[in-house]
């Protein structure tokens, strides 16, 4: 069988540590379990307490069932352009991260959130959207200094998306005046202003500028629930498969 499966090309599979319970995901990554999505690494994190609860009260399972969710393979080319975007996304994570500590901000604040913030930032070449007007330094927006939010594209409401191709950088008062709208229904009666905001948000780098641009043109919301339907689902999937 060993033989049939080189010949193949099907990796043999490797011999891991027996635990007593389900280890961190993080202690996973020597073991081939390296996990970028930040969606899946919290389903996996909330199935380990689950498991690991279960396995304290009643002990290990003598036999484990995986269900996975259908259409879950991808072929080769495809697999190949999503290792290459994670890829790119894991440097431009890093090129934030140094951003980050040449602006001087202390090592234990730069989290998540902070990386973020410094690549909406570096997106829109630090400047709101909506006005034109600089934000300020990356600096003083992370302590709160400078009047800035972090806004929703498409409201949350309407598309249930929080991820990062729904989010840029706004004054504070220009997304007060945005409201629970998308930019169309906000500013696309005043066809002068609304075509200044598209044409900064052409300018805007990286590989999510595209995508956001779609979204601030986007007169209706039809069908955006069941894009974010399709993307949960390709998260279900990869879930299940980890």
């Amino acid at each position: 069988v060993q033989e049939a499966r080189k010949e193949a090309g099907f990796d043999i599979v490797k011999q891991v540590p027996v635990h007593d319970l389900l280890p961190p995901i993080k202690d996973c990554k020597p073991h081939g379990l390296d996990v970028r999505n930040p969606a899946v690494i919290r389903s996996l994190t909330e199935l380990r307490k689950v498991v690991n609860a279960i396995v304290r009260k009643w002990g290990k399972p003598r036999e484990i069932h995986i269900e996975l969710a259908r259409d879950l393979k991808k072929n080769r080319q495809e697999r190949a352009d999503e290792n290459d975007r994670m890829r790119k996304r894991e440097a431009a994570r890093k090129t934030a991260k140094d951003e980050l500590i040449e602006a001087k901000i202390d090592e234990h604040e730069i989290n998540r959130k902070a990386i973020e913030l410094a690549l909406l930032y570096d997106e829109c070449n630090g400047h709101c959207p909506y006005t034109g007007e600089p934000l300020g330094s990356l600096s003083g927006i992370l302590k709160g200094l400078n009047k800035v939010q972090i806004e929703h594209i498409i409201p949350r409401s309407l598309c249930l998306d929080d991820s990062f191709g729904n989010l840029t950088l706004a004054s504070t008062d220009a997304n007060r005046e945005k409201g629970n709208r998308t930019p169309f229904e906000a500013f696309g009666h005043d066809s002068a202003r609304y075509e200044q905001i598209l044409e900064r948000v052409r300018n805007f780098k990286g590989e999510y500028a595209r995508r956001k641009l779609a979204r601030f043109r986007l007169e209706t919301t039809d069908g955006l629930l069941a894009e974010f339907t399709a993307r949960q689902l390709n998260d279900t999937r990869y879930t299940s498969r980890v």
